[in-house]
This record gives structure tokens, C-alpha cells and sequence, in this order.
């Protein structure tokens, strides 16, 4: 009997039989009845192992030994797997970047672990490296929420699934929070856009922006607005 991922000891077969009228190295031996354990016979030692590292059970071999004129004798013997518990498996959980008037999108764990032990509702989720952000898991679901609203910069969020027999697997990602610098979504159209920014370059200076781009001979881009208005004084 072993455990999973182990190897039994090899069977020195001339220690198994008698035979009065030949010596050990007359017998010729095979084994039968071998499904998802290997086994080989060299010299007359037998080796045995799991063809599968994960699988468990029992399984019946069948040992025959033959003499030279062709009598044989055979024996059956047991060799047993028993299952060890696997971690649970956890895949990337994709970092987030918000503007500090936002908030995080909450994250469904389920999605980002497997175990083949044990089913998504046997998993304990903890959270762990938060400093200001608050986070909470109810029903396996994670919510990550600002301290405030004038909050800005990133914390590393390590998640950690246990299943019942106390064995982790972990995930670390990063949650960043950027301050928008008085930017919005001027035009409405769902997103930070170079239009946004061109609005805030004339809020912000009173110039219209195709003099920046006059200057700079070229038209402008989405990271020129950026660079001017951050660094505007």
C-alpha cells in the first residue's frame, strides 16, 4: 500500500517460490491482470508504480512462474493507492487600475480556482496585504472599496483558497488608484477620450488646443494632452 505520486518497493521474485528440480534463474516469470499500474519484471525483481501519478484504487496482479519444461504455479496479490488531498489550483485574478471616482469591479473567486477534491462551495477564501483598501468576500464574491474618495495609490492583494483539509493556493494581483486630475467623461461617450482631455486643456489654460498643435506640428495625441495638463502648474 501507498500514496498517491509514490512507488512501491520492488518484489524480489526468488524469495517467492520453491522449486525442487530447478534453480532460480531457470524460472521464466510474467504477470497478468496489470491495468493502471506498470509493472516489469528484469532478473527477476519486479518493479510496480502508478501509470498516473493522481490515481488511486486497487488493483489485482496475477505473478506466474514457469519452470523449463513448462510447469507453472501463480499467485494474485493486492497493491493499493490511497488518494492524497490535492491544493486547490488557482489561475491569475487580473489586476484592476480605477480612477478614485470609480470603484473596483467585484470579483467572482470561483472563477479563478479548480480543486479536485472538493467543490467551489468547500473553499474558504481569505484576502490578505491590504493596507487601507477594505476588501470583503461574502458568497465568494470580493468587493474592494476606496477608504475615501480623495484616495489614491496601489496596494498588492494576495487571495488565498483553502479547501477543507487545510491546503492553500494563492494568488497575488495588483489594485491601483489613480487620481483623475479633475478629468471626466465631458462628451459622454463612456470613456476617457483625447476630446475629454482637449476640454480640460481649455478649462484649464484658456487656450484652444490647436495651438498646442500648431507648436508641436503634428496633431495631437491622447499622451501629449496627458503630459501638458500634468504638467501645468
Amino acid at each position: 500500500m501507498i500514496a498517491e505520486d509514490g512507488q512501491f518497493a520492488k518484489i524480489t521474485l526468488d524469495h517467492c517460490i520453491e522449486d525442487p528440480d530447478n534453480t532460480d534463474d531457470q524460472m521464466i516469470w510474467s504477470v497478468n491482470g496489470q491495468s493502471a499500474l506498470d509493472v516489469t519484471v528484469n532478473n527477476r525483481i519486479a518493479s510496480i508504480s502508478p501509470k498516473d501519478t493522481e490515481w488511486n484504487g486497487v488493483e489485482q496482479i496475477q505473478f506466474i512462474a514457469k519452470d523449463p519444461q513448462g510447469l507453472e504455479d501463480s499467485h494474485m496479490a493486492s497493491f493499493t493507492v490511497y488518494p492524497l488531498p490535492d491544493p486547490p489550483v488557482m489561475i491569475e485574478i487580473p489586476s484592476q487600475t480605477i480612477y478614485n471616482d470609480s470603484g473596483f469591479l467585484a470579483i467572482h473567486l470561483d472563477d479563478y480556482v479548480a480543486d479536485p477534491d472538493n467543490t467551489d462551495d468547500e473553499i474558504t477564501w481569505t484576502c490578505s496585504g491590504q493596507e487601507d483598501l477594505i476588501v470583503t468576500i461574502h458568497n465568494r464574491i470580493a468587493s474592494i472599496n476606496l477608504p475615501n474618495e480623495l484616495w489614491t495609490g496601489q496596494e498588492y492583494l494576495i487571495f488565498t483558497a483553502t479547501d477543507p483539509t487545510g491546503l492553500p493556493g494563492m494568488q497575488k494581483s495588483i489594485f491601483k488608484v489613480l487620481d483623475r486630475m479633475g478629468i471626466y467623461d465631458f462628451n459622454g461617450n463612456g470613456m476617457i477620450d483625447l476630446k475629454d482631455l482637449i476640454i480640460v486643456l481649455q478649462i484649464i489654460t484658456g487656450v484652444h488646443p490647436y495651438d498646442f498643435t500648431m507648436i508641436q506640428e503634428k496633431p495631437m495625441k491622447i499622451e501629449d494632452a496627458l503630459l501638458i495638463i500634468q504638467n501645468l502648474d
